[in-house]
C-alpha cells in the first residue's frame, strides 16, 4: 500500500462508493450506536468490556478486509505479455478470443499449453496483454510454520 500509495488511494476511493461497503457501513454505525447505547446500561464491567471488544474486532476486521482487497486490486495485479508469463501463473481476469475461453481465475495456475496457445494469438495480434495475480511467495509454509510453533514450541529444540 506505501510502495503504490497513489494507486491504493484510486482503487480505495472506487471501492468506498461500492453500494455493498456504503450499506455495510451504515450498518456498521448503526451497530456502533446500538452496542453503545447498551453498553451504559450494562453494570457488569466485564461483559462491558466483552461488548465493546467485540464491537472493535468486528469493526477492525471490516476494515481489514476492505484494506486487504485495495491492496490486492491495486497492488497485486500486473499486465504482462504472454511471453512473460510462466506456468503456475494466477490469471485475473478470463482471456477469451472469439468467444472463445483460453484461460482464467477459475484455473488453478496456467499450464504450459496455454501458454503457447496465448504467445500463437499475441504474435497474432489477437492478445495483447494478460492480467496476472502476483503472489507473496512462501506465505502459506510462514503461516504452517507459526501455528506448528505457537502450538509445539520449537521442533528443533526436541530434536537435539
Amino acid at each position: 500500500a506505501v510502495k503504490h500509495r497513489k494507486k491504493f488511494a484510486k482503487e480505495y476511493k472506487k471501492i468506498s462508493k461500492n453500494k455493498l461497503i456504503s450499506k455495510l457501513k451504515r450498518y456498521l454505525i448503526a451497530m456502533l450506536l446500538v452496542m453503545l447505547v447498551a453498553v451504559f446500561f450494562v453494570k457488569d464491567y466485564p461483559m462491558r468490556l466483552f461488548m465493546l471488544s467485540f464491537f472493535m474486532i468486528i469493526t477492525s476486521t471490516f476494515y481489514f478486509w476492505i484494506f486487504i482487497k485495495v491492496v490486492e486490486k491495486a497492488c497485486m495485479h500486473k499486465y504482462v505479455r504472454p511471453a512473460e508469463l510462466t506456468e503456475g501463473d494466477w490469471i485475473a481476469k478470463d482471456v477469451k478470443v472469439s468467444g472463445k475461453y483460453i484461460t482464467g481465475p477459475k484455473d488453478l495456475g496456467i499450464e504450459k499449453k496455454q501458454i503457447k496457445k496465448l504467445v500463437q494469438l499475441y504474435n497474432q495480434k489477437k492478445v495483447r496483454k494478460i492480467l496476472i495475480k502476483e503472489g507473496i511467495p512462501f506465505v502459506p509454509s510462514f503461516l504452517i510454520a507459526f501455528v506448528l510453533t505457537f502450538y509445539f514450541g520449537n521442533l528443533l529444540f526436541y530434536l537435539f
